[in-house]
């Protein structure tokens, strides 16, 4: 298990597919520590037909798990929230979706500062491709990605509440290992690529991998993962 920050309940996911995401699910829910957790869905866009279509999905995927208490959070300009916006769930979930969207957004809103906030106090918090990515400290890593709508100059620092580098949908989208490798000697960072079906928790001061996810070093070295029973 590598070390972390302390305080830490994070949940790095791929996506939620197979067995490996389904256990992963089930464990953040656990964490929370109660029987009918509250959770605060947040978009990575605006409120369109995609964004409810997803939050549909995410509705669906929960009530698997029993969690009926679900709210969308859509991100407004104008800092409009307060740094306790989040203080009332038991779970937040970032959304998939533009790295550099969802960047501007939580900055423009304010609510970058309330999840810094919420992640201190030793909230759960659970992040999808792009959310996850949001954890790190950095979202330049979404530059291996297909370019889409959104700024990708000026600052890219994100929230940094783990040390390393995590690249979602591994073998399927993204980068190849060797350009992993450099980026990981170039950035002097850790980085776990996760191919879909896969995902980190970091917990107690530890990460701890679910599924197949690999981890390499910031001297370019890499491996498999030590992986968790959870």
């Amino acid at each position: 298990m590598a070390e972390c920050g302390s305080r830490r309940r994070l949940f790095l996911f791929s996506d939620h597919s197979g067995s490996a995401g389904e256990a992963l699910d089930a464990w953040a829910l656990r964490e929370a520590g109660v029987p009918q957790p509250r959770v605060a869905w947040i978009a990575s866009g605006g409120l369109t037909d995609k964004t409810r279509g997803f939050f549909a999905e995410r509705c669906a995927h929960y009530a698997r798990h029993g969690v009926a208490d679900v709210t969308l959070l859509v991100l407004q300009g104008g800092r409009t929230c307060t740094p306790d916006l989040l203080l009332g769930y038991d779970v937040v979930h970032l959304a998939g979706g533009n790295c550099y969207v969802f960047l501007r957004r939580l900055h423009a809103s304010g609510v970058f500062e309330a999840l810094q906030q919420y992640i201190a106090r030793g909230g759960v918090v659970v992040g999808d491709s792009a959310g996850a990515i949001l954890l790190t400290p950095s979202i330049a890593i979404a530059g291996f990605f297909p370019p889409r709508r959104g700024k990708r100059s000026g600052d890219l620092t994100a929230l940094a509440a783990v040390p390393f580098e995590f690249h979602p949908h591994w073998g399927s989208g993204g980068a190849a290992l060797p350009a992993l490798r450099e980026y990981a000697t170039a950035t002097g960072h850790t980085l776990y690529a996760a191919p879909d079906g896969s995902g980190l928790a970091v917990l107690d001061g530890a990460v701890h991998a679910v599924g197949k996810v690999v981890q390499i070093a910031a001297d370019g070295s890499c491996r498999a993962a030590p992986t968790a029973s959870c």
